[in-house]
């Protein structure tokens, strides 16, 4: 089964049904993001140890009826302008390049309780100011080809807001 054509609800269905696991998404994820982002730079961090401890936790939780929502066990980017407890946060710039809140956003704590598995922060414009995701420190990303060239809608495998590097993320 190609997990990487699925939609993120396709993708919670499947785990749902227990048709695939929680971490045969995540483990998918992780392998797209190998093959591919040295070529887009969409990811500025990655949580492969934590995601796969994560995954093994929400699937007990599906299977036990604590997480209920159609997305559980669905991986998932954050831009990198939210915070997460522990994680650096750096909105893209130098200026924040060693910032790490001690608090989570809310929509993060809402997409826990929900059985979400986050992956790693993504790549955006500096402070969020712009739809290029240029960054002077990094190569360019070419969103406009990927577009063009290789993103298919139905591919979406990570539930994002699209913007810059996030329209990368589900390529």
């Amino acid at each position: 089964m190609e997990l990487e054509k699925l939609t993120a609800l396709q993708l919670g269905e499947k785990i749902k049904q227990r048709q695939v696991s929680v971490l045969d998404g995540v483990k998918t994820v992780f392998e797209q993001i190998e093959k591919q982002d040295s070529e887009v730079h969409a990811y500025l961090d990655t949580y492969k140890e934590e995601a796969y401890k994560r995954a093994e936790e929400v699937q007990k939780g599906i299977e036990d009826g604590t997480y209920t929502s159609p997305l559980a066990g669905v991986p998932i980017a954050i831009k990198d302008n939210i915070c997460i407890n522990g994680k650096k946060t750096t909105c893209a710039s130098k200026i924040l390049e060693n910032f790490v809140p001690q608090y989570n956003a809310e929509v993060i704590d809402r997409l826990e309780r929900a059985g979400l598995v986050i992956i790693g922060k993504t790549n955006m414009d500096e402070f969020a100011m712009g739809s290029t995701t240029y960054r002077a420190d990094l190569p360019v990303v070419p969103v406009q080809q990927w577009q063009q060239e290789k993103l298919t809608w139905h591919s979406a495998l990570i539930l994002v807001v699209l913007s810059g590097s996030q329209v990368l993320t589900v390529a």
